[in-house]
Protein backbone atom coordinates (compact mmCIF):
# COMPACT_ATOMS: atom_id res chain seq x y z
CA UNK A 1 0.00 0.00 0.00
CA UNK A 2 1.74 3.63 -0.36
CA UNK A 3 1.92 6.41 2.13
CA UNK A 4 -0.83 8.04 2.63
CA UNK A 5 -2.35 11.09 4.86
CA UNK A 6 -5.26 8.98 5.97
CA UNK A 7 -6.40 5.35 6.49
CA UNK A 8 -9.04 6.68 3.88
CA UNK A 9 -5.57 7.29 1.03
CA UNK A 10 -4.13 3.49 1.87
CA UNK A 11 -5.46 1.84 -1.34
CA UNK A 12 -4.03 -2.08 -1.64
CA UNK A 13 -2.07 -2.17 -5.13
CA UNK A 14 -1.72 -5.53 -5.32
CA UNK A 15 -3.29 -8.83 -3.01
CA UNK A 16 -1.75 -12.14 -2.60
CA UNK A 17 -3.34 -14.88 -1.54
CA UNK A 18 -7.00 -16.46 -1.18
CA UNK A 19 -8.15 -14.00 1.53
CA UNK A 20 -10.23 -16.72 4.41
CA UNK A 21 -13.94 -16.41 4.78
CA UNK A 22 -15.44 -17.53 7.94
CA UNK A 23 -18.87 -18.23 8.85
CA UNK A 24 -18.42 -16.46 12.55
CA UNK A 25 -16.91 -12.94 13.21
CA UNK A 26 -13.27 -13.55 13.86
CA UNK A 27 -12.11 -11.34 16.66
CA UNK A 28 -8.84 -9.04 17.11
CA UNK A 29 -5.46 -10.71 18.12
CA UNK A 30 -5.49 -8.84 21.90
CA UNK A 31 -8.98 -10.68 22.27
CA UNK A 32 -8.16 -13.96 21.63
CA UNK A 33 -4.32 -13.39 23.30
CA UNK A 34 -6.02 -12.39 26.38
CA UNK A 35 -8.84 -15.09 26.62
CA UNK A 36 -6.21 -17.99 25.85
CA UNK A 37 -4.17 -15.84 28.67
CA UNK A 38 -1.08 -15.29 26.77
CA UNK A 39 -1.27 -12.01 27.09
CA UNK A 40 -2.23 -9.02 29.96
CA UNK A 41 -2.75 -5.46 29.09
CA UNK A 42 -3.38 -4.49 32.54
CA UNK A 43 0.22 -4.76 33.89
CA UNK A 44 1.64 -2.90 31.04
CA UNK A 45 0.24 0.10 31.28
CA UNK A 46 2.22 0.40 34.92
CA UNK A 47 5.33 -0.75 33.49
CA UNK A 48 5.83 0.64 30.47
CA UNK A 49 2.43 3.18 29.35
CA UNK A 50 0.58 2.58 26.32
CA UNK A 51 0.87 -0.07 22.80
CA UNK A 52 2.53 -2.33 25.18
CA UNK A 53 1.67 -5.86 26.57
CA UNK A 54 2.72 -8.69 28.80
CA UNK A 55 3.33 -12.09 27.42
CA UNK A 56 2.84 -15.38 29.29
CA UNK A 57 3.99 -19.33 28.69
CA UNK A 58 3.77 -19.56 24.69
CA UNK A 59 3.23 -16.72 23.74
CA UNK A 60 6.75 -15.60 25.31
CA UNK A 61 8.55 -18.53 24.14
CA UNK A 62 7.17 -17.43 20.53
CA UNK A 63 8.23 -14.03 21.14
CA UNK A 64 11.48 -15.02 22.16
CA UNK A 65 12.21 -17.61 19.14
CA UNK A 66 11.69 -15.36 17.10
CA UNK A 67 14.12 -12.97 18.35
CA UNK A 68 16.36 -15.50 18.49
CA UNK A 69 15.49 -16.67 14.83
CA UNK A 70 16.36 -13.23 13.64
CA UNK A 71 19.67 -12.72 15.38
CA UNK A 72 20.37 -16.18 14.27
CA UNK A 73 19.81 -15.16 10.96
CA UNK A 74 21.58 -11.65 10.61
CA UNK A 75 24.33 -12.73 12.09
CA UNK A 76 25.28 -15.43 10.02
CA UNK A 77 23.71 -14.89 6.68
CA UNK A 78 23.72 -10.93 6.48
CA UNK A 79 27.09 -10.27 8.73
CA UNK A 80 25.53 -8.13 11.58
CA UNK A 81 27.39 -8.64 14.95
CA UNK A 82 25.53 -9.37 17.83
CA UNK A 83 26.24 -6.44 20.54
CA UNK A 84 24.53 -7.19 24.12
CA UNK A 85 25.24 -3.84 25.93
CA UNK A 86 24.40 -3.50 29.96
CA UNK A 87 21.27 -3.50 31.04
CA UNK A 88 20.53 -0.58 33.48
Amino acid sequence: MPVGKSEADNKPIKKWGTIPAFDFTPKPHWELGEALGILDFEPRAKISGARFVVHYGQRARLERALANFMLDLHTTQHGYTEVLPPNM
